[in-house]
């Protein structure tokens, strides 16, 4: 078993982003400003309990740096395979996730993340896992 000072990787599952902070969403209703703020703000929480349930009553790393990894599993009806986000889109959809990664303690500051890679799956059950690993 890891103990905390040699925690380098964590595996962290997130439920997938809301479409209002999706980069490609531009809806033309009132109040878009409000639905996307607030699912920002759900999205980040998401983040933080994601987190913490991957550490797992771990002391939390606070790594000054880190990578990522990201596994997008969608569901057939969700998405097509041509509707699937490139991994600039990926950034922007998880940027609220991240910062709730940031709030649990788990990266010291976000500005030093960065994904490496996506790869993109077909399941039962949309849900996004990233794989992180501390350092550069």
């Amino acid at each position: 078993m890891a103990t905390e000072s040699d925690l380098n990787e964590l595996v962290v599952v997130l439920p997938p982003p809301s479409k209002f902070i999706r980069s490609n969403y531009h809806p033309i209703t009132a109040g878009h400003c409000r639905a996307r703020d607030k699912a920002a703000r759900e999205y980040r929480a998401d983040g933080a309990i994601a987190g913490l349930e991957a550490l797992a009553g771990r002391k939390a790393p606070a790594w000054k740096s880190a990578t990522a990894t990201v596994l997008y599993r969608y569901a057939g009806r969700q998405r097509t395979p041509q509707q699937l986000p490139d991994l600039e889109n990926v950034r922007a959809e998880l940027k609220h996730a991240v910062d709730g990664l940031q709030d649990m303690g788990i990266l010291k500051n976000d500005r030093h993340f960065e994904i490496v890679g996506v790869e993109f799956e077909k399941a039962q059950r949309p849900e996004i896992v990233l794989r992180l690993r501390a350092g550069r």
